[in-house]
């Protein structure tokens, strides 16, 4: 495949060059300096090809490279002198020797030389498939006599009588100065470009190739595509040998993106094609595409609900490393992170607040007896992904079942984060229920709404009953993840602890005892309890143990761990219970401590990177786990959970037995709680 390189550079007396090193390198030839008063010779193992073009005004001695340049460095006296422009252009490995010095030579003769340039060419060819070539041209034009020319005119100011203005203070008449070529223009170079591409693409068709180039920019096409770098003599060499250069290792991680960025397109293509086809297809206002649009940027991730799910988790994590961190160091360093944090968090939320919009707009237009008030937004999201995924809608009792089915599923989805993570606590879904109660005790003020009285419900408008629907929803989902919480917490703890009264104690010991038991498995001690009990960090590792453990984190593969200790640091809440020992301890030697700052900046430095980095649009199934992998719950029973969850006293019959009721009334369709 044809490829197209144009760069242009100037050699300059003002960074340490000389017109005659230049030469000698490009051509191969051994030349003598006056102004240096030495000799400048590059061997090359292939000589190169060389030619020397000039005007028809220009002297003949010009055609002599060793006095063409020695008279370029007299004549240009400046101690920051441009001596010669410098081109390097890749010729198309498509064509021949003959052809590529045809192309060249007719390309060099109209672009630079009927211009009044003299042009250095040398053709280089030692390094297999990478011919190119070198083209000095000369800075001053030619006189007609063969004198050298000016490089800038004087030009003198006239007013409307056609006279020179005098200015009296400076006592000379007005002017300014013009440079006699253009050659050092924008335009110009721009244009010496656009020609070599039309040069290259007129030679390729002559030949009978379907081949083009461009001199266009990726971004002057349209393209999002990152250019590789020119890797130059040195790295090409290195790269070779199989040793590693900058540049080499810049365009390899450009390659990389590039694919990714080829794969996401294609995805984008993939799902407008059949957004087409779909009656069915998300739609925002143009001032919400302009907010996702700009939100997309902040947090650096394409906007999906599974998206922002994977945000929040890797926000907490980086909050979490952020906070240990400040523990370790009592400083303010991590002040401007936890700021950024708490930015994105918000920047998140915004986010879903346009989603769950979006998805309530679809509920209403597409499912108009649906009551979208009594609807979590991931139950109505759950619907509206179904009805685009199917290209159908769906009728009442089907709905009814993927309602009643994505309100399970997400239930498991809650209640696995708070049996699982340790810092998502009852405490936190407490919050989340006072915060709730305090809308529902405005709401019933402003409406006098008395909620032991069902009349004061039905004497309000169908707009303030489904609003009012709207607040009791979470209000429900809430305190069901209270209650089978505090369900695990009490059955873990007679199955653990058996001789312990898990009614004696509050929630925050109940919770910490069930962590502990997580933490501490087989090696949970009488001490580890009463310390738990008494509000005390039990440690689980002496240091000596906490310093070998680190040094394994750090390893790549973690080959000092066992597979016992591997499999435990595998889990995230395990390894962040862990990494707070380790903040907690005090006698870690100087080594130890190195160890434990490398391991958080290898294990947390990963979060920012990920959070930063370019991720691959394909979306997955966050929340469509099975149910049946939520070991956490296992032994609970469906009929059993259920039974918890609606705060009765005795199990019902299994949930797939229960006989689904349709309801139906002047609000529509509302899913049973």
């Amino acid at each position: 495949m044809a490829i197209y390189h144009f760069e242009a550079k100037v050699i300059s007396r003002g960074k340490g060059q000389s017109a005659i090193a230049s030469a000698s390198y490009r051509s191969g030839e051994k030349l003598y300096s006056e102004r240096y008063n030495k000799f400048n010779f590059y061997g090359r193992s292939v000589a190169p090809k060389t030619f020397i073009l000039k005007p028809s005004n220009a002297p003949d001695w010009t055609l002599n490279r060793q006095k063409l340049w020695n008279e370029v460095e007299k004549i240009e006296k400046s101690k920051n002198a441009q001596l010669a422009r410098d081109f390097i252009l890749a010729l198309p490995s498509e064509l021949n020797e003959e052809e590529q010095e045809e192309l060249l030579l007719n390309y060099c003769q109209e672009n630079f030389v009927n211009h009044g340039m003299v042009a250095d060419i040398a053709i280089h060819r030692d390094k297999d498939g990478n011919p190119h070539a070198h083209i000095m041209t000369t800075n001053r034009p030619f006189k007609e006599n063969g004198d050298w020319g000016t490089r800038q005119k004087k030009v003198y100011h006239y007013d409307e009588q056609g006279n020179k203005i005098y200015d009296k203070e400076k006592k000379t008449y007005q002017c300014s100065t013009e440079k006699t070529t253009d050659w050092d223009s924008k335009e110009r170079l721009k244009q010496w470009r656009e020609n070599w591409a039309v040069a290259i693409n007129n030679s390729l068709e002559k030949k009978g190739l379907n081949i083009t180039v461009t001199d266009k920019s990726f971004k002057e096409q349209g393209k999002k595509e990152l250019p590789t770098k020119h890797l130059g003599s040195y790295a090409h060499q290195l790269e070779l040998k199989g040793l590693p250069s900058e540049n080499g290792d810049i365009n390899r991680e450009i390659k990389k993106y590039n694919q990714l960025l080829y794969k996401q397109e294609q995805l984008e293509k993939e799902t407008k094609e059949k957004n087409q086809t779909n009656p069915f297809t998300r739609h925002f206002t143009p001032k919400e595409k302009r907010i996702l649009s700009d939100l997309s940027k902040e947090l650096n991730v394409f906007i999906s609900f599974e998206k922002l799910e994977d945000k929040k988790r890797m926000l907490n994590n980086w909050k979490n490393s952020a906070l240990a961190k400040q523990a370790m160091t009592n400083g303010q360093e991590q002040e401007p992170i936890l700021s950024k944090i708490k930015d994105q968090k918000e920047a998140v939320e915004q986010a879903e607040i346009l989603l769950n919009k979006e998805a309530q707009r679809f509920i209403s237009a597409h499912y108009p007896k649906v009551n979208t008030n009594a609807l979590s937004p991931y139950m109505a999201r759950e619907l509206v992904d179904k009805t685009i995924h199917n290209e159908q809608l769906f009728d009442l009792k089907e709905t009814e079942q993927i309602l009643l089915k994505s309100q399970q599923q997400e239930l498991s989805h809650n209640l696995s984060l708070l049996l699982k993570d340790p810092y998502i606590s009852v405490r936190v879904m407490k919050e989340k229920l006072n915060k709730q109660e305090a809308i529902l005790k405005t709401f019933c003020a402003k409406h006098d709404i008395q909620l032991e009285n069902k009349e004061s419900v039905a004497r309000q408008s169908d707009e303030v009953k489904k609003a009012f629907q709207g607040i009791i929803q979470p209000l429900a989902r809430y305190k069901m993840a209270i209650k089978a919480v505090h369900y695990y917490h009490e059955t873990t703890i007679k199955e653990h602890l058996p001789m312990i009264d898990s009614k004696q104690l509050n929630e925050l010991q109940k919770e910490q005892l069930c962590n502990a038991i997580l933490y501490f498995g087989d090696q949970l001690e009488e001490k580890v309890v009463i310390d738990v009990l008494n509000d005390r960090k039990p440690m689980k590792y002496d240091t000596a143990t906490k310093e070998c453990l680190l040094t394994g984190l750090l390893e790549e593969g973690h080959t000092h761990l066992s597979e016992v200790e591997k499999q435990f640091f595998e889990n995230p809440s395990m390894k962040v219970m862990f990494f707070n020992e380790c903040v907690q301890t005090k006698d870690f030697s100087k080594a130890g401590k190195q160890t434990l700052k490398a391991v958080f900046d290898k294990n947390y430095t990963n979060v920012k990177d990920e959070l930063n980095k370019e991720k691959n649009v394909e979306e997955k199934n966050y929340y469509r786990n099975n149910t049946n992998n939520f070991n956490l719950l296992k032994g609970l029973g469906t009929n059993l959970l259920f039974t918890i969850l609606r705060g009765e006293s005795e199990p019902e019959r299994p949930a797939h037995k229960l006989k689904k009721k349709k309801h139906k009334n002047d609000r529509g369709y509302s899913p049973r709680m």
